[in-house]
């Protein structure tokens, strides 16, 4: 029994190893030219991801696309060759039109003289009028052609540089760091960074202590914070209006805690008030962060002059430091207590949104 299960063990081993086989001889039967070996595994390893998250153009070898398409980052891409062909013809014909009389500016002239020659209509009439209507009919078919091949073109182009063609971005951000402000730059499609500033109350203390005189002391702490937060983002979709992206980043908190206090007596139903003393405590947190979520950039308005931009993320933040001080340099371990645990159990979860333009 035990030997029989070694060899079906064996077997589904054997089958596995000689499937994975014949797809990668399949997708390698292809030009030597299309694609290098690496990236045809590069391509078969992404493919069960593009197959879920994109199946409408996801393909693992050059022959799963269109012609005039190209397999990259298991991906359907325009093919730069057959774009360049295209513009190859397009300037061909342009300059054939400029060579050409007025009146006789046919796109592609072989394609309606190798029809009807002039000797062969001599001086019928009919024939002369039936070769013009072909030369006419073939013209608008070619420069029809051509025109749907520049707008590809450009769509494609286009598409290749949603975020890189404004890479200048402006926004309104977000977090439990408070609201602020996020300047960034798009530094290749995929990637974007950012930096962003944001002030926060991060909480308060309130303690009240009575002496054996009778007189009790209150104490109020607040503590607001200033925030400094870089961000390096990589967005998942390159050339997608809308993609899912992957990010972290580091935060450089600084604030202060003001405490105030103040002390009564009651006596004999009077209160009989103390001096008020106020103190204020330096504190500074570091923390790192990622984050994972949707970022979208719409059309351009306005004659191509800005796009509006917006993302929602989940983020996870961790302290690594934190530090407090009075001004004569005295460390105050209370309130860094505070801060710390202001991080652990506010900052340690929340989101990122943002909304506003780019340039």
């Amino acid at each position: 029994m035990k030997f029989m299960l070694c060899a079906l063990i064996g077997v589904a081993r054997l089958a596995c190893a000689l499937a994975l086989g014949l797809v990668v001889v399949g997708a390698s039967a292809q030009p030597a030219s299309a694609q290098t070996p690496g990236e045809r595994l590069g391509n078969l390893a992404r493919y069960p991801f593009r197959a879920i998250f994109s199946p409408r153009n996801a393909c693992y070898a050059d022959s799963s696309c269109h012609p005039s398409q190209q397999c990259r980052q298991a991906r359907c891409e325009a093919n730069p060759e057959v774009y360049a062909r295209i513009k190859r013809e397009q300037q061909q014909a342009e300059a054939e039109r400029a060579s050409t009389p007025p009146g006789l500016t046919p796109a592609r002239p072989q394609a309606w003289e190798s029809q009807t020659t002039v000797s062969e209509c001599a001086s019928d009439r009919r024939c002369r009028l039936d070769r013009l209507k072909r030369r006419n009919q073939s013209m608008l078919a070619e420069e029809q052609t051509a025109a749907r091949a520049q707008r590809d073109l450009e769509k494609v182009e286009a598409r290749a540089l949603i975020r890189k063609s404004k890479a200048l971005t402006a926004d309104f951000r977000s977090t439990r760091m408070g609201p602020g402000f996020a300047l960034g730059y798009a530094l290749t499609e995929r990637f974007h960074v950012h930096a962003s500033i944001a002030r926060r109350y991060a909480g308060g203390d309130y303690s009240s202590v009575t002496s054996a005189d009778g007189t009790t002391t209150t104490t109020y702490t607040d503590i607001t914070l200033t925030s400094f937060a870089p961000q390096l983002s990589y967005m998942l979709f390159e050339g997608r209006r809308l993609s899912p992206y992957v990010g972290a980043g580091f935060l450089y908190a600084r604030g202060s805690a003001d405490s105030s206090s103040y002390s009564y007596n009651d006596d004999f139903g009077f209160d009989n008030f103390g001096n008020d003393s106020e103190a204020s405590t330096k504190v500074v947190a570091h923390a790192v962060h990622g984050v994972v979520g949707a970022d979208f950039q719409s059309r351009p308005f306005f004659n191509d002059l800005f796009s509006l931009r917006t993302r929602l993320g989940f983020l996870v933040r961790q302290d690594i430091y934190a530090r407090a001080a009075t001004e004569d340099g005295t460390y105050d371990t209370a309130t860094r207590d505070e801060v710390k645990a202001f991080f652990d159990e506010v900052q340690q979860f929340g989101f990122e949104l943002s909304f506003g333009m780019a340039f």
